[in-house]
């Protein structure tokens, strides 16, 4: 039984290289003209608003709603400035802040009309809505590629340019075996008639994982040079708290109601799962410390080597050769984590990630 897990996670581990191999070409949607609008889900973003509301007005968006969580800043402000509709909140927490408001939303919508879904931080080019409306369909939800802008400050954002790379691969591996993808908490759309079937009702820490389980329409990874940045933590602490936040998340989902789960979509919860199975087996080797630490440094170079194959040209411009070094420690810190979030996974505060705004080709 041991080796069938050992076999099965390691596949698991192994699958995003299933990405590299070429894909059909994408179908378009239904092909009817449609109204698109952004929606902005934000808690004291200030500092980032007025960026992403002017992307959508210079994409050609028809209107944005801007969910305001809380907001004890000049958020509210500077998006009501720029004409966006501004629907308040109070829940700290933007899965349920999402629930909340997105009735009063779409009471206001017609069915065809179209709904982006961005984090505050969000950036992307002006042709994005042209090259990504085409291929929604009325009865599914779209994904795109998310990459770490160039402006990325240090070695912690640099981090997230090797992860999501990798995410980036199990993405387009999904879609090469037929399996419906994963929403991203950050640049998925869908039709209004979709969220009025499939009501945004949810109580984790992961609103996207979550809702991914619970949707009963498919998922599609649009992956045709459709790009959305968004930022990446910068320091250690508020990257600690974002990764522990994600993790309590998923095992929340884990123990959670498996009854309003989409049969489907379970996959998603060998992610916790799997994380569980690597950390028992990380802590099985320091049982062996002298063992663990002569295999140490074949450790970290399989681990540069299997995470550098995943960065491609636009990625290798942001990322050093060590800092595939310093990812090798920083998934280590993973396992305490994970261990942390196992104990405390009911807890379910939200803590804001700090973003600073910026120009997505300015390199940092």
């Amino acid at each position: 039984m041991k080796i069938i897990l050992n076999l099965f996670f390691l596949a698991l581990f192994l699958f995003p290289f299933l990405g590299f191999i070429n894909k059909k070409s994408i179908k378009k949607g239904a092909g009817i003209q449609r109204r698109a609008y952004a929606i902005i889900p934000a808690h004291n973003e200030e500092n980032v608003i007025e960026n992403l509301i002017n992307d959508c007005k210079a994409t050609g968006f028809d209107g944005v709603f801007v969910v305001a969580d809380s907001c004890t800043d000049k958020t509210i402000n500077k998006a009501g400035r720029l004409k966006a509709r501004i629907y308040e909140v109070h829940e700290h927490n933007k899965g349920k802040a999402l629930s909340k408001a997105l009735p009063r939303i779409l009471n206001k919508l017609n069915d065809s009309d179209a709904l982006y879904f961005f984090d505050a931080d969000t950036r992307f080019e002006k042709d994005f809505l042209a090259k990504s409306l085409p291929y929604l369909g009325d009865n599914e939800i779209i994904i795109h590629h998310l990459r770490i802008p160039k402006n990325n400050r240090t070695w912690v954002s640099r981090m997230y340019i090797i992860l999501y790379a990798y995410l980036y691969r199990f993405q387009s591996a999904l879609s090469l075996i037929g399996v419906s993808n994963v929403i991203p908490g950050n640049g998925w759309a869908c039709t209004a008639k979709v969220l009025k079937d499939n009501p945004f009702n949810v109580d984790t820490l992961v609103d996207d994982l979550e809702y991914t389980l619970k949707i009963r329409v498919p998922i599609r990874f649009v992956d045709e040079g459709i790009v959305v940045y968004n930022e990446a933590p910068e320091t250690w602490d508020i990257s600690w708290r974002q990764r522990l936040r994600w993790t309590r998340g998923g095992f929340q989902l884990l123990f959670g109601d498996y009854s309003s789960y989409a049969l489907s979509k379970s996959f998603v919860l060998l992610f916790p799962l799997a994380s569980l199975f690597y950390t028992f087996s990380f802590l099985q080797s320091l049982l062996h410390p002298v063992s663990f630490l002569i295999n140490l440094p074949t450790a970290l170079l399989i681990n540069m080597l299997f995470y550098g194959l995943f960065l491609d040209k636009e990625d290798w411009e942001q990322v050093k050769l060590y800092d595939l070094i310093s990812f090798f420690f920083f998934s280590l810190s993973q396992y305490v984590i994970i261990i942390i979030a196992l104990f405390t996974y009911r807890e379910q505060t939200w803590v804001r990630t700090l973003h600073k705004g910026g120009d997505i080709n300015e390199v940092g």
